[in-house]
């Protein structure tokens, strides 16, 4: 198998438009950071350059020809081990002005259309927020952040009005709209380590037309007594392929015994190794997995995982969803 990924199907969970925000919603407090081992220190430490000559042309305002201003700015340093980081929080007066400012943020930091090995921050918007994260890579400021801020769980009615407006095709190998109402269900089980589970997925348009069905696979791992997990799209490059992949997602649903092909094996080794992400951890075995710039919600449901992506918890709008199920059971 060619070692290609599907990954059109992206919904960048960095612009995301909340309502009713407010500092203390997205700020990471001292306590936040004294609590999960880390300490406060005096300064700044951005890697890249760009990150902290941003911070001071703001606060000098130099560049209020060209961009909107912040009507307040503010940063926190913090140390884990040997490891400095600052995370830098602007706040402007509307949506409107953050949109325009984060258009140039961007490529003035990353130089590029995405973070970098020489500048790695991630910049997140929200609403009329921008939050700047300087670390040579993701850690516990990052996950402070998406404990506070991203891994909200979807309500239940916000599930119901997903169903109710979702046109599914109740002819397929699976039904979407019943996996909704599994997904609904408050009877969750914990998630464990195991081999890659293979399933199928759905994009679902906030009409609630499906208008991508795909194959896609997840794998959870663990290393040092934590959880770490990979999902994505899996896309067959020929009919031989698809025939291949098609095989073990049906013996995977019936419960049959899985033989993976070694080159497909070695592929899904390379892509855990290279994205893997934590699996974070919620009472009442609620879990969230971040993949692709994607933050999922999953439950174990018995034999099947179900995941799901959403915004409309947040927007106050209906969205367009990912919806991808995972048998677990062979």
């Amino acid at each position: 198998m060619k070692k290609n990924i599907f990954y059109s199907i992206i919904f960048l969970f960095i612009s995301i438009n909340l309502f009713g925000l407010t500092e203390s919603d997205i700020k990471i407090t001292k306590g936040d950071i004294t609590n999960s081992g880390g300490k406060i220190i005096d300064g700044e430490y951005p890697v890249s350059i760009q990150a902290g000559s941003l911070y001071s042309q703001f606060e000098q305002k130099l560049m209020k020809e060209i961009l909107p201003m912040p009507v307040k700015q503010s940063f926190v340093s913090a140390l884990y081990g040997d490891d400095k980081s600052t995370i830098y929080y602007y706040e402007f007066e509307n949506r409107e002005s953050a949109d325009k400012a984060i258009n140039f943020i961007k490529p003035f930091i990353w130089g590029e259309s995405g973070p970098t090995q020489m500048h790695p921050e991630r910049i997140y918007q929200l609403d009329n927020y921008i939050i700047i994260i300087s670390s040579l890579k993701p850690n516990k400021l990052d996950a402070l952040t998406k404990e506070k801020v991203f891994y909200l769980p979807v309500p239940e009615n916000v599930i119901t009005n997903i169903i109710k407006r979702t046109k599914c095709d109740k002819k397929g190998k699976v039904d979407p709209c019943a996996l909704l109402k599994e997904f609904n269900t408050k009877n969750t089980e914990k998630i464990k380590p195991g081999k890659p589970y293979f399933g199928y997925a759905w994009e679902i348009n906030k009409d609630g037309e499906i208008t991508k069905t795909f194959f896609e696979v997840l794998e959870i791992r663990e290393k040092d007594g934590k959880y770490f997990g990979h999902w994505f799209p899996l896309k067959p490059e020929n009919k031989e392929e698809e025939a291949q992949i098609t095989e073990i997602t049906d013996n995977a649903k019936s419960g049959g015994k899985i033989a993976l092909p070694p080159d497909l094996k070695s592929f899904l080794d390379s892509v855990f190794d290279k994205s893997n992400m934590e699996l974070a951890t919620k009472k009442d075995n609620v879990y969230f997995l971040e993949a692709g710039g994607n933050i999922a919600q999953l439950k174990q449901l018995k034999d099947k995982i179900i995941l799901l992506v959403a915004t409309e918890h947040w927007t106050g709008k209906p969205g367009s969803i990912i919806l991808a199920v995972f048998w677990t059971k062979f």
